[in-house]
């Protein structure tokens, strides 16, 4: 339990996770914890999280509300991992709507980094082998994304 600084503005910079949203709920839903609050977000947040947060006291101390494209990490000025550890789901999924799952997550992060270096790539993929299928529909996710 943190002290409430009702004189204070509070800058929130996160992931917009269930979770995370969750706890700027709470932190409004016994007293006023800051005089408002400035929220920048690493990625877009889902509409059943926004719906959320739009019923909840906070909405009005919201004063900035910013979703930036970072849902990467950057390694060197030509290096950016996604530290995502589940490709094997892709290989290997345990059903469709997990493996389209696992392209919609990294059709997002693909975006998130080209939106935010200002590149609009172009998408080539081998149209023939085993994986055809699975390398048109991330083809597919990413340049809807875009």
């Amino acid at each position: 339990e943190r002290e409430a600084l009702p004189s204070y503005s509070a800058i929130y910079f996160l992931r917009p996770t269930n979770d995370n949203i969750q706890r700027i709920i709470d932190d409004f839903n016994k007293n006023v914890q800051y005089k408002n609050i400035h929220l920048y977000l690493t990625g877009h947040i889902k509409t059943d999280v926004m719906k959320k947060l739009s019923a909840s006291k906070a909405l009005k101390y919201i004063k900035t509300f910013i979703e930036l494209d970072l849902d990467y990490l950057a390694i060197e000025s030509n290096v950016f991992s996604f530290q995502y550890e589940s490709i094997s789901r892709l290989y290997y999924p345990e059903s469709k709507e997990i493996m389209s799952k696992e392209l919609r997550i990294i059709a997002r992060k693909l975006s998130s980094y080209y939106i935010t270096n200002g590149e609009i790539p172009n998408i080539r993929y081998i149209a023939t082998g085993k994986r055809t299928l699975l390398c048109k529909a991330l083809a597919k996710l990413f340049s809807d994304h875009l």
